[in-house]
């Protein structure tokens, strides 16, 4: 069993897994430490800041945080102190979990605290089945954390491939289920991820990228707005008008106007 730093309530083992509820006083400093064994950390009550792989994580109730063996860490906790739940791994199920268990992993989700909070009552319970009970969700609990780590990294993926996408194909006409069978994917899960990752729409990303296209153009100077318009995706030259203002407060020419653009050509066409 690792040293808490905390002062321990409740310790109880069952399968693969060590349960340990800990008190961590107001205040309390806890400089850069580390665990031997693979680590989740609950947070049942109260608040604390926790640094380690180059991250500050703000944790509050209802927070889960996984840490893999030896990874160095410090935590600070705030005035009210925090009373956690702690649930240590043994190496042989780590070996098992293999790359999975490697990465730290920090979460907020309802699914995953509603099992911590059940595995938390089993744990107070303490009768002749507790082990049983404790190490089934247990193992639910890390299943799911796990999952969801693979989920949110396979819906970056998807994101990233959807905006390299956009950025190749911006200037024909794109529609989220067309963007969906490209992928393979449903449309809700596609924009769902695609908001998760960029924090916005996959419509207004391409409005983006085609105004960086006007943009581009005006800067050149050879082109009229109307031409450059058309060639952006636009319907026309009124509706790449309307989206530009909508995005940068300005008109294409007073954009143009503003950044020398026009200026520039002229000095261009006198020479």
């Amino acid at each position: 069993m690792s040293e808490s730093l905390g002062r321990d309530r409740i310790e109880r083992r069952a399968g693969a897994f060590c349960f340990t509820e800990t008190w961590h006083a107001p205040a309390l400093v806890l400089n850069e430490h580390e665990h031997e064994l693979a680590c989740v950390h609950f947070v049942l009550a109260g608040c604390y800041c926790e640094t380690f792989d180059g991250r500050e994580r703000q944790l509050q109730p209802g927070a889960l945080l996984y840490k893999p063996p030896g990874v160095r860490h410090a935590n600070r906790f705030h005035d009210v102190g925090a009373r956690t739940l702690r649930l240590e791994l043994d190496r042989e199920l780590v070996a098992d979990l293999g790359d999975r268990a490697r990465l730290a992993r920090d979460t907020r989700e309802n699914e995953l605290e509603l099992l911590a909070r059940r595995l938390h009552a089993e744990l107070l319970a303490e009768d002749d089945l507790s082990p049983l009970a404790l190490e089934g969700l247990a193992l639910e609990l890390t299943a799911a954390l796990f999952r969801r780590a693979r989920d949110r990294r396979n819906d970056l993926r998807l994101a990233e491939r959807c905006a390299e996408h956009l950025q190749e194909r911006f200037r024909g006409s794109l529609g989220l289920s067309d963007l969906a069978r490209e992928f393979g994917a449903d449309r809700t899960a596609l924009a769902r991820a695609f908001r998760a990752r960029f924090r916005t729409s996959i419509g207004e990303y391409l409005r983006r990228l085609r105004v960086g296209e006007v943009m581009r153009e005006l800067s050149r100077g050879e082109r009229r707005l109307v031409d450059i318009s058309l060639a952006a995706g636009f319907a026309d030259q009124s509706h790449c008008t309307r989206v530009f203002r909508t995005l940068t407060g300005l008109t294409p020419s007073a954009w143009a106007r503003r950044t020398g653009v026009h200026a520039a050509r002229e000095r261009r066409l006198d020479l």
